[in-house]
């Protein structure tokens, strides 16, 4: 009867338990849904809107299945043509290594793109992401993308050429020909506006090939690390949570995919980032200590030279003295046969002697420890080169 009551209580318990967690649990998903209800297209969207565009007109009425003109066709050719022209003249007059030159077309197409964007993102933000305007297209953005599809083709063709070893398999090719297939289907689509408005991300591109191009990367680090953590990851978010939204679209549904896999793209950029300024830092910091311990390992040397210079002057000196007090002592004999001057001018001389010999002692003494001190000196900053290498090799 006892174990009965006590099962019976913990099962009353147990249900409680349970209870709790799931009325927990269901107001969470309730306040959750209303931030990420998805939205649903409306069939009169066109008639609400807040900001009218007088190009949105493409060329390409309802019916066409692919939405191209020779617009388009002349827009590519000639954005191909401005941006191989400008990378020849820079190569020829400017740049010469290949890790110079791999940032030409990146600075370029970031100059571009960003300022054709501002007007896709106001207009998508300023009419409240609604669907005409997100899965729509515009001449401005027709062109910017088409303008970042000429930048990714002249990329992969100038970079297998001209600088191939700049250009890596996964963020090189894989990366730009996963773009350009993007930007293809956007312009096909019309669907423009959205990729258009994302190009706003290429401003930390500009920054830091600014700093590459003109040797600023200390300088620019702290500029490029704020504007890639704005731009890259906190815009970058925003445009996702928009894209999930309308992720029961037909149209729409799959692009807040594309938006996430280029999310951790960027963080993975990020991070290699941080590492390669903490690995320069590093270096920079290792330089200036080689530098200044390169000017004391000189500076040893002289400073042995010229101890030993002036421990052989005072020795022949000393020699000379002798010399003289000795011919001295023998003219004092010659003239004088007296014992007290001859015993006094004994005393002066070995005085003397003693005394010269004490301070070539003294002299030897202080060019031993002089020369003491550099070995050491010498031997601390090899173990500190050791110690510096491995600390690199392990980073």
């Amino acid at each position: 009867r006892i174990k009965t009551e006590l099962g019976d209580d913990h099962d009353g318990r147990l249900m409680t338990v349970k209870a709790a967690t799931t009325a927990a649990v269901g107001a969470a998903r309730e306040s959750l849904k209303a931030l990420f209800t998805p939205r649903t297209q409306v069939e009169d969207e066109w008639t609400r809107r807040k900001y009218f565009d007088p190009y949105e007109d493409v060329g390409c009425s309802e019916g066409e299945r692919l939405c191209l003109s020779l617009w388009d066709l002349v827009s590519f050719l000639c954005s191909c043509a401005v941006l191989l022209i400008l990378y020849f003249a820079a190569r020829r007059s400017l740049y010469k290594t290949p890790k110079q030159r791999c940032w030409v077309l990146t600075c370029l197409n970031s100059v571009v793109t960003p300022l054709l964007s501002f007007r896709s993102l106001f207009r998508i933000v300023n009419n409240q992401w609604e669907y005409g305007f997100v899965a729509g297209g515009s001449r401005s953005s027709r062109f910017c993308t088409l303008f970042f599809m000429a930048y990714l083709a002249c990329e992969l063709v100038v970079g297998s050429l001209d600088y191939r070893k700049q250009v890596s398999l996964v963020m090189g090719y894989v990366h730009h020909v996963s773009y350009l297939a993007l930007s293809i289907h956007l312009v096909v689509e019309n669907r423009t506006n959205l990729l258009a408005m994302t190009l706003v991300e290429e401003l930390p591109t500009l920054i830091l090939g600014v700093g590459r191009l003109g040797s600023f990367d200390r300088g620019f680090d702290f500029a490029f690390g704020l504007s890639f953590i704005v731009t890259r990851i906190i815009f970058h978010l925003y445009v996702q949570y928009n894209l999930f939204l309308w992720r029961k679209d037909d149209n729409l549904g799959w692009y807040w995919k594309v938006c996430t896999l280029s999310f951790l793209m960027n963080m993975y950029w990020l991070l290699a980032w941080w590492k390669s300024v903490k690995r320069r830092r590093l270096k920079y910091s290792f330089q200036v200590h080689r530098s200044r311990k390169s000017k004391r390992v000189k500076a040893w040397p002289t400073m042995s030279r010229i101890m030993t210079k002036s421990y052989q002057v005072g020795k022949q000196r000393g020699k000379k003295l002798g010399a003289r007090m000795r011919n001295q002592i023998l003219s004092y004999r010659q003239r004088f046969d007296g014992s007290q001057i001859h015993a006094r001018l004994s005393t002066s001389a070995r005085s003397l002697s003693r005394f010269a010999a004490d301070r070539f002692e003294r002299i030897e003494k202080a060019n031993r420890d002089m020369l003491h001190k550099g070995q050491r000196m010498k031997r601390a900053t090899a173990e500190f080169l050791r110690s510096q290498k491995a600390k690199l090799k392990r980073e």
